[in-house]
């Protein structure tokens, strides 16, 4: 069910395959948790797989088994409802880690350093509710997260403390039957520790705080109407065209597309700054609607006046806080307790 690509093939090269791959997975999970009760959809392709899902179903309705479903109700949205989100930064703790490493299979692996021994090559990091740990940072905003992850080594280096000291024979057994308890606690403050510093370097660099406070003007109303200078300076310095592209889209879908003048200003940026083969990628940009001119201003209702109405933004909440610089003594605190641990578990 995980195909990033699959709103793009059908889109821009009409690949009608991939809604029968939905159906035929949704057929599956039907297989295991029953038959859907209630199916509703949003979107092209929404409506095109829940047609095809009521006509398989009612063709196999003799053979359905009577049990009662355990899934309620299945909603299917298309990526259509929702361009904006998968164009902004993720500020959370996991979604820095998916833009930061390269994720395969939900799984994050980290490159071992010549100064590491070969037994610690494959360190992974699951990212998903498997690690109790990991479960109560990836929802977290960065900076929340490296305080949990401090919070968390202060305590652990507490109960460790504690762990040496203990003299009776019976909190002993009892400290010794928890040791393993306290290894995996160790490990996965450690992992999550040079996860966070690998992420830390570079969300405190100009260019990405740069980027983010450019996408909250977009999102927020406070620059739309016209090319923006930051992204007039990264087509300049000849910046990734990805994250130059992405701040034209979210600029476009703000505004329901771009002016004429506008567009067409950002049109000759990227052939003059990225060569002609980049008309390309701007027509699929537009056949995918990620990037369009603005035909008539009042047709279609635009993202500023949808996030007004249903309270999609929040101007008083500021991304600041995910530049601080002390999370970089957090950090530093954090490795000095883990060496401390780390001379006692491998003395």
């Amino acid at each position: 069910m995980e195909n990033s690509d699959l709103y793009m093939n059908f889109l821009l090269d009409e690949d009608i395959s991939v809604i029968k791959e939905i159906v035929n997975c949704l057929v599956t999970l039907q297989s295991m948790f029953g038959f859907f009760p209630l199916i509703k959809g949003k979107g092209t392709i929404a409506k095109k797989v829940v047609d095809i899902l009521l006509q398989k179903n009612k063709s196999q309705e003799s053979s359905r088994n009577l049990g009662e479903s355990q899934i309620s109700t299945l909603i299917i949205i298309d990526r259509s409802c929702d361009l904006m989100t998968p164009l902004l930064t993720e500020l959370t703790y996991e979604g820095l880690l998916r833009s930061t490493f390269d994720i395969s299979a939900c799984k994050l692996t980290l490159p071992s350093s010549e100064d590491q021994d070969k037994k610690q090559e494959n360190r992974s990091l699951l990212l998903n509710s498997s690690s109790e740990f990991y479960a109560s940072l990836r929802y977290l905003m960065f900076h929340e997260a490296i305080k949990n992850i401090r919070q968390s080594a202060t305590k652990f280096k507490e109960e460790f403390d504690q762990f040496m000291k203990t003299k009776n024979v019976t909190d002993l057994k009892k400290a010794v039957s928890n040791y393993p308890v306290l290894k995996q606690k160790k490990h996965d403050i450690h992992l999550n520790m040079e996860i966070a510093e690998k992420v830390a370097a570079r969300v405190h660099t100009n260019i990405f705080e740069t980027i983010v406070f450019t996408e909250q003007e977009f999102y927020l109303e406070n620059f739309v109407d016209k090319p923006h200078p930051i992204i007039d300076q990264l087509v300049g310095s000849l910046y990734s065209i990805k994250d130059v592209v992405r701040l034209m889209c979210i600029q476009s879908i703000v505004r329901g597309g771009l002016s004429q003048k506008v567009y067409e200003y950002y049109c000759n940026a990227l052939t003059q700054g990225y060569g002609y083969l980049t008309l390309n990628l701007i027509l699929n940009l537009e056949k995918l609607g990620l990037m369009k001119f603005q035909w008539d201003s009042n047709k279609n209702r635009n993202f500023i006046e949808l996030s007004k109405n249903f309270k999609l933004t929040n101007p008083k909440t500021a991304v600041a806080n995910i530049f601080s610089i002390s999370e970089f003594k957090f950090l530093s605190l954090l490795h000095s307790l883990i060496m401390q641990i780390n001379q006692i578990f491998y003395a």
